[in-house]
């Protein structure tokens, strides 16, 4: 039936609801700014403006080549029950791209620009009957009305979506087409600022994802110096909170000292290059330490070279710097620590070769002994330096076979009598008779005799030392090996950086204790290697206990991810100590 001619009351009429109409969705735009809310409002107001009962629209997400996926549309529908809705997938999938490529053309001619706005009616002729039949199939009482008309929404050639009206009766006139594209150019507007927004809000989290999840410190600044963002691993270096920090001036979450490099504290935001990054070096003093990091700077402008942000970059190399200074300690301690047993074994050489015949048998064999000491000590030192080598390039070697670990410990045991007379070296071994560890021995002999070197060396004043083992408490088919002392305790504060390479626990003045501080990295380095673990646990001027758990069939056995998780509490530290008090001497 053809479109009858509207007078020019109702004409008018119509058109000022259509202004009212673009009224309402202007404001929904500038209120709502997510997609699925944008849609919902669009088709209400085309429903309302062309008296449908019935519709749907279908906006296309901008397709985002990282996801390796195309989006699925958000749709609204109204009057169409939730069941039947999938039924709607011609008309709300496969939406073209660009519309260039959907505008029909005429043979011999150029594209019709009257239609761009509507796609190629030939394939959605071909996509609305294909919905017809889909819900003639469905087997329900629901039927679509049958006036139909479609609309791109669109900004230029971009294709964002398809809005679908039907109407029951009446055909939709050359006025109602007008006024729809008039009504679908405005809603265009109003996808294309939501799709631009949440697009805004995805790249917003992915960059506060990166930067939170950076290894660095990162800190955002304005162009006055305000911190705009600072992420965990800053803030936990400057221990604030990173709401706290927002919007306070930089210097005053960022106090750094002794700066060497660009002095950003001095220069501000106004003195940082146009191009480029510039850096620093300083001290931060925070809750009585002091954390050493480096700076660095990157200013961003805009197009007419004005400074926007400064994007500050935090590298903590504190580690790095004490580990420079172990470092430098440990190469006068070991020069010092070298030439002394050295100079005892010269001296009682050159006393050998002058005094041999003037010298009683005691004498030489006294003097024999000692120069074995001395040589012993410096062997271990060379073994503790040559095995933490091997092991931080990964080439430290097993020489795996059976030990009877009873056997084993009781020589443990015995060399550690024979190592100091003041103090009660006693054992605690709770194992059957036969259990045997695949192990190096010789390895796990340097560890153990390195752990009760250390429990004479940090008991002074003596004390009881004892060598304990007995199968895990979880897990029979794990061994728990441990050595307590009762001597001068490790600070809590040192405790986490005993295994550290070159450290040495600080001491009592006078009470500087010989070595080279790579005995424990050593020891761990072979424990690991054979897939177990070594820790810990110490209390200041009460002692130190030292636990090594390892897997008797040896370090194939180990199953990646489970044991050694499930072994952090292994090392069963309080019941170690409890098991201690009822040992005999």
């Amino acid at each position: 039936m053809a479109a009858r001619p509207i007078p020019s009351l109702l004409a008018a009429e119509f058109r000022l609801r259509q202004r009212q109409y673009l009224l309402l969705l202007s404001r929904a735009m500038t209120s709502r700014l997510d997609i699925e809310r944008t849609a919902e409002l669009s088709l209400a107001a085309a429903l309302g403006l062309m008296n449908c009962k019935q519709g749907l629209i279908a906006i296309r997400p901008p397709a985002n080549p990282d996801r390796g996926h195309q989006p699925h549309p958000v749709t609204a529908f109204h009057g169409v029950p939730d069941y039947l809705q999938p039924e709607f997938a011609p008309l709300t999938t496969s939406l073209p791209v660009d519309l260039r490529a959907t505008v029909a053309h005429t043979p011999g001619q150029g594209p019709d620009i009257e239609y761009i706005v509507e796609w190629d009616r030939a394939d959605m002729l071909k996509r609305i009957s294909q919905v017809r039949y889909n819900l003639a199939g469905a087997g329900t009482a629901f039927r679509l009305n049958p006036k139909t008309v479609f609309q791109a929404l669109h900004v230029g050639d971009e294709m964002l979506g398809s809005l679908f009206l039907f109407r029951e009766r009446d055909d939709f006139s050359r006025l109602d087409r007008e006024v729809l594209e008039g009504f679908v150019l405005q809603a265009s507007i109003a996808v294309r600022n939501a799709i631009l927004y949440r697009r805004l809000q995805e790249e917003q989290i992915l960059l506060q994802t990166v930067i939170d999840n950076n290894a660095e410190g990162i800190m955002i600044l304005n162009a006055r110096g305000g911190v705009v963002s600072i992420n965990r691993v800053l803030a936990d270096i400057v221990e604030t909170d990173s709401a706290d920090a927002e919007n306070r001036y930089w210097v005053d979450v960022l106090d750094l000292h002794n700066v060497t490099g660009f002095d950003f504290y001095a220069r501000g935001p106004a003195g940082l290059p146009a191009l480029g990054s510039v850096t620093c070096e300083g001290d931060v003093r925070v809750g009585g330490e002091t954390r050493n990091l480096i700076l660095a700077y990157t200013p961003l402008r805009d197009e007419r070279g004005e400074l926007v942000h400064v994007i500050v970059n935090a590298t903590d190399i504190t580690r790095f710097k004490e580990e420079e200074k172990l470092k430098s300690t440990f190469v006068t301690n070991i020069s010092h620590d070298l030439k002394t047993p050295l100079t005892v074994i010269k001296a009682n050489l050159d006393l050998l070769g002058t005094l041999d015949s003037s010298l009683e048998a005691g004498q030489r064999l006294e003097m024999l002994e000692t120069c074995l000491s001395e040589a012993d000590r410096l062997e271990q030192m060379i073994n503790d330096m040559l095995e933490a080598a091997k092991a931080e390039a990964g080439v430290l070697k097993l020489n795996l076979r059976p030990v009877p670990v009873l056997d084993f410990l009781h020589a443990v045991e015995l060399r550690a009598r024979n190592q100091t007379r003041d103090h009660g070296i006693s054992s605690f071994l709770d194992l059957p008779p036969d259990t045997v560890l695949q192990a190096d021995e010789s390895m796990l002999s340097r560890v153990l005799d390195n752990l009760v070197g250390n429990a004479i060396k940090y008991s002074p004043d003596g004390g009881q030392i004892t060598i304990g083992c007995n199968l895990h408490w979880n897990d029979e088919d794990w061994i728990v090996i441990w050595v307590a002392d009762e001597g001068i305790g490790i600070p809590e504060g040192e405790l986490v950086r005993v295994f550290d390479q070159f450290h040495r626990v600080d001491q009592s003045p006078g009470r500087q204790a010989k070595g080279t501080g790579m005995g424990l990295a050593s020891a761990k380095a072979i424990v690991e290697a054979h897939s177990g673990t070594l820790v810990a646990n110490s209390t200041l001027g009460e002692g130190s206990t030292f636990v090594v758990t390892l897997p008797l069939k040896g370090p194939a056995a180990r199953e990646p991810g489970r044991d050694r998780s499930r072994l952090q509490d292994a090392a069963g530290l309080s019941a170690v100590r409890d098991s201690t008090s009822d040992e005999s001497p």
